[in-house]
Formats: structure tokens, sequence, C-alpha cells
């Protein structure tokens, strides 16, 4: 469970190498694009401040959905 927590860490580590590494814009761009997305997701959270379900334990809101909205950028980047 550690591992899967630290995911972000190493993504932004690996896109960041990667750009520096190739410097290629595709790689720079796809780690700003998901870096302002995520930026996105939390004021859309903080705005629309929409509840997560009752069986759900987690405390912060829950719409706009943080793996929906990445997948959403991927799909649409590509």
């Amino acid at each position: 469970m550690a591992w899967v927590s630290m995911s972000p860490i190493l993504l932004v580590v690996a896109f960041l190498t990667t750009a520096v590494v190739r410097r290629e814009l595709h790689s720079a761009f796809m780690f700003y694009g998901i870096l302002f997305s995520e930026v996105v997701n939390k004021v859309l959270k903080h705005t629309l401040r929409e509840s997560r379900p009752d069986a759900s334990n987690r405390e912060d809101f829950g719409m706009p959905s943080d793996h929906a909205q990445v997948s959403q950028f991927f799909a649409m980047y590509y």
C-alpha cells in the first residue's frame, strides 16, 4: 500500500526525468497538462463541494473524480 501512495511522486519524477533526458516538448506538455489538470480538479472540488457517498470513509469532496479527470486528460491528449 505504501508504494501506491508514492505513485504521484514517482510519476512527477518520471515525467521530469523524461523531459530533461529526451528534451522533447511532448514530455514537457504532458507533465504540464497533468499538473494543470490536478490544479483544476482541486479548484473544482472546493468550488462544487460535492460530498462523497455515505458508504465512503474519506473526508474530502468527491466530485469531480481525480482518476476520471486524469483519464480524460490522457484520452484527449492522445
